[in-house]
């Protein structure tokens, strides 16, 4: 039931590429499990938990909450009542231990989701200073700042290329 994914790095390889993140393969079905340990939610409150869970790293789509929800009924790790029109989920005894299971992923999960959130805050802060500054130049710089611009720019391009190629 849990996948290399779920707890493994978030990196290009488990979910983190040029958009952002995204969600490898079987991490829906341990965090719907592990939300619901709370209490009994309907699915979208599922989606929004595991939204706010996750730092708004990772917001999943009803088309991939809802047949899980149907497969989790289907394992008897869940039950559905209709409560104001809405389907609500809740763990059995069965999915209260396959939670538990989960929960312990979720301290590890949380603090990457946590640090990762930092680092993309800050990474956006930088480089909005640096695009902040660009524009301003561009609008209101004469030829000679706007060529030196241009040469800052090529050269911090080849800078970040040597520091992924790993020549520090």
């Amino acid at each position: 039931m849990f996948r290399k994914g779920f707890d493994g790095p978030f990196d290009d390889e488990h979910g983190f590429g040029p958009g952002g993140f995204r969600a490898r393969r079987g991490m829906i079905e341990p965090a719907i499990l592990q939300v619901l340990l709370e209490s009994p939610m309907h699915g979208y409150e599922i989606i929004t938990k595991i939204e706010e869970q996750s730092h708004g790293m990772w917001r999943p789509s009803a088309g991939s909450v809802y047949p899980t929800l149907q497969l989790l009924e289907e394992k008897d790790l869940v039950t559905v009542e209709i409560v104001g029109g809405k389907k609500v989920y809740t763990l059995t005894d069965s999915g209260k231990e396959s939670a538990k299971m989960a929960e312990k992923l979720r301290e590890s999960w949380g603090q990457r989701m946590t640090s990762l959130h930092d680092y993309h805050r800050q990474f956006h802060k930088e480089a909005g200073e640096i695009i902040k500054l660009m524009r301003k130049k561009k609008k209101k710089g004469d030829q000679d700042q706007k060529a030196a611009m241009s040469e800052a720019t090529h050269q911090f391009e080849a800078r970040l290329q040597q520091i992924l190629k790993g020549e520090s």
